[in-house]
């Protein structure tokens, strides 16, 4: 599919991006998370400083290395998806993972979106509405 560069890219039929809290459990077993970002990765002595930005640094990329790694073994299926009326999402994929979006946000700010990437589709956005004043 061409970008919006016009540069061919391979892309999934549907996209989800997460701008709020979010985890990957594989049971009853946190595989990582949101916060996992933040955190430095397996090695870190503590010298110096931590840069959580650079690749492979955090505790996210080791986590989520193993992750796909896992999941590049076998096909994963989303089996069900469960929207609650705060507007957390819960996403049941098969082989016992699920991934869970906390919507935590008071103020009106986009948590998490739903779409279909590079297409005029609508987009399933979820954020709060501000207060009538």
């Amino acid at each position: 599919m061409a970008d919006h560069n016009g540069k061919t890219r391979e892309v999934a039929e549907y996209a989800l991006h997460v701008q709020c809290p979010w985890r990957v459990l594989d049971g009853d077993q946190l595989v990582t998370g949101s916060y996992d970002v933040h955190q430095p990765g397996p090695g870190w002595t503590g010298d110096g400083e931590f840069d959580w930005d650079v690749q492979g640094a955090n505790r996210f990329d080791a986590r989520a290395g193993k992750l796909t790694a896992h999941l590049a073994a076998e096909p994963v299926v989303v089996t069900s998806a469960e929207v609650a009326a705060w507007g957390d999402l819960t996403i049941s994929l098969s082989d016992d993972f699920r991934i869970d979006v906390l919507r935590t946000g008071l103020v009106r700010h986009e948590e998490w979106r739903f779409f279909r990437p590079y297409r005029d589709d609508d987009h399933v956005v979820v954020f709060e509405e501000p207060e009538d004043t």
